[in-house]
């Protein structure tokens, strides 16, 4: 099923930056403006640099165009640079639970062939994002975070033999977060590898903005190639430029993928579904831009379907409770109204929703205050955090009415939704820990 290759990775040569911890970075949808700000300032060539648009850019300035101009002059002054050989990249993660996976490449495959599964809805403003800045420098900037099920641990134990030395890179994040890699390109552990995954299928944890995106982007490659040249960026050389085809380093050449397009296949870290140092943390929403009658009266709206557990001035309390209802199989949500005042409430009727955040964003978000998945002031109304004194904060400090807190999402429950076709509200999870950015880049 799942056609998994070695890439021949871009990465950051140390003697031209220094140290690696300053390059590096968490993924760029959790990154908000203020630290994406702080990552800029720690290096020249921190990899946010690429993924967001830097804060003093300003009005006016197109931010694909200046990616793709910093992204090509980084590589011409050796800041990035390729890996000779193709290369299977193994990742620790280590918060004193270690997570073992592996960086390599898999073939793009549309989500109904059951190879490359969804999880989570996409929305259009961020795929195009992603698409525009695919377009753009030409290359995975980050990697996709995928699962897979290892029951037998045959991939495990591949890895865990390929990582007898020592690690290419191990730094420390500025979480305490311990990130180790290892570069295997013997070709008899690659193979072992590679034939170990082809029958598997695998979930998209996290990036599923870029996935599509890259799937977009491969129409467009395949609607250009042999035909017309690539669009011109300035500092950027066309994709289907003379010199471009014989360069080295660029296209399948570099891949060593004969026969193939290299945007055939996308940047992948793939990691066991039973890994025990990944866990799926709740994404809470706040909610602002409602009538006051409604946001006053969300209790009464909701008790058609909902039951109150009771009412709390602790948010530890709250917490307690509704882990305690999820652990006898209910749903529960806490809400917050402000002025220190919590509420419980468990679902009480059955729901084809499936999932806690599909609850509440069907039955309470769509159904009780009028703002469904489609609505077009949708993003304006709801924001998202994994925190939960964020959340209340937001809320005490008048930029949200509401707040609404979720239990996490078993990871069981990601793949069960998966592999049935259901899709989960975005933001449904925040697996932990994040992949971080800026250790390999696939170029095209």
């Amino acid at each position: 099923m799942a056609e998994i290759r070695p890439v021949r990775g871009l990465r950051y040569d140390p003697r031209a930056v220094g140290a690696l911890r300053d390059v590096v970075s968490p993924p760029y949808d959790v990154v908000d403006a203020i630290d994406q700000e702080r990552l800029c300032e720690r290096s020249p060539f921190n990899i946010m640099r690429l993924l967001r648009w830097r804060p003093e850019n300003g009005g006016g300035v197109n931010p694909y165009a200046e990616a793709a101009q910093e992204f090509m002059a980084w590589r011409h002054a050796g800041v990035l640079a390729r890996d000779e050989k193709p290369t299977i990249y193994i990742y620790d993660q280590d918060s004193g639970k270690v997570r073992r996976g592996f960086t390599g490449l898999i073939r793009l495959s549309d989500y109904d062939s059951g190879i490359v599964l969804p999880h989570e809805r996409t929305r259009p403003g961020p795929l195009e994002d992603r698409l525009n800045l695919m377009k753009a420098v030409h290359a995975n900037l980050s990697s996709i975070f995928g699962l897979f099920d290892d029951p037998r641990g045959r991939v495990s134990q591949i890895l865990a033999n390929a990582t007898g030395g020592r690690p290419c890179v191990e730094i420390s994040d500025y979480d305490g977060m311990t990130h180790r890699l290892w570069a295997c390109q013997d070709p008899v552990t690659i193979e072992a590898l590679t034939r170990a995954m082809s029958d598997r299928y695998v979930v998209i944890a996290d990036g599923h903005h870029r996935y599509e995106a890259a799937l977009r982007y491969r129409e467009w490659r395949a609607r250009l190639e042999g035909r017309v040249a690539m669009p011109s960026i300035p500092g950027h050389r066309s994709g289907g430029d003379s010199a471009d085809r014989d360069d080295p380093d660029h296209e399948s050449t570099a891949h060593g993928l004969p026969g193939d397009r290299p945007y055939d296949y996308i940047l992948m870290t793939f990691v066991p579904f039973d890994s025990e140092g990944t866990e799926i943390l709740p994404t809470h929403r706040v909610v602002g831009g409602l009538v006051p009658e409604t946001a006053e009266n969300v209790e009464r709206r909701m008790s058609g379907r909902f039951r109150k557990m009771g009412e709390y001035r602790d948010l530890g309390e709250v917490l307690d409770s509704m882990a305690a209802a999820q652990g006898e199989g209910k749903i529960a949500i806490g809400i917050y109204m402000g002025s220190g005042r919590f509420t419980v409430s468990e679902l009480t009727s059955q729901s084809p929703a499936g999932s806690d955040a599909a609850v509440l964003d069907e039955l309470v978000l769509g159904e009780c205050l009028g703002i469904g998945p489609r609505d077009a002031r949708r993003g304006e109304q709801v924001d998202f955090t994994h925190v939960p004194e964020t959340a209340i904060r937001e809320v005490d400090e008048g930029r949200r009415q509401l707040a609404f807190l979720l239990n996490p999402t078993p990871v069981t429950a990601v793949r069960d939704a998966a592999l049935a076709g259901r899709i989960m509200p975005e933001k449904s999870t925040y697996f932990y820990p994040k992949l971080v950015a800026g250790l390999v880049i696939n170029a095209f």
